[in-house]
């Protein structure tokens, strides 16, 4: 379980960063694409060569999701994408704008999504350490142990 998950945040990691690349070499054309101008074309540039590596950490994020939502836990999935969404989003914002304007906005924005997607993936690694063998009594979640996944044993015979 836990090399999965590991696999998966390799690959989503090594894909966030190819058009993180993409977008950083390609920032003038896509302020062009856009027709952005004036104030729009700096806010552009500045998402192309730095915020769109916050993308790292809402891939870690979209994989912690899966994670618990596929071994039971979709409760945590529930809660970390509800706090992305506000406490990870809001304050983050407020603070960004009122600190840097415009690019201080977007530089909260993802700042809040750095730190949900490192919580849901500590979080996730901490679930999936339930399914390594002996590893069960170290953790103490809200969740029995999934059957027959935890015991090795089914529950059919």
């Amino acid at each position: 379980m836990r090399g999965m998950l590991r696999d998966a945040l390799v690959s989503t990691s090594l894909h966030s960063l190819a058009v993180w690349a993409v977008l950083f070499v390609l920032r003038g054309e896509i302020v062009a694409l856009f027709g952005a101008e004036g104030d729009a074309s700096p806010l552009v540039r500045f998402f192309c060569e730095w915020i769109a590596g916050s993308f790292l950490f809402a891939g870690g994020l979209f994989v912690a999701n899966t994670a618990s939502n596929n071994l039971g836990f979709a409760t945590y999935s529930t809660l970390f994408n509800w706090g992305r969404a506000t406490l990870g989003t809001i304050p983050f914002v407020w603070l960004g704008s009122r600190m840097h304007g415009p690019e201080g906005a977007l530089i909260g924005w993802a700042a809040g999504g750095i730190v949900f997607g490192i919580a849901a993936v500590t979080v996730a690694f901490r679930v999936t350490k339930r399914f390594v063998p002996g590893a069960a009594d170290e953790l103490t979640l809200s969740r029995p142990a999934l059957s027959p996944l935890s015991s090795g044993r089914s529950q059919l015979g």
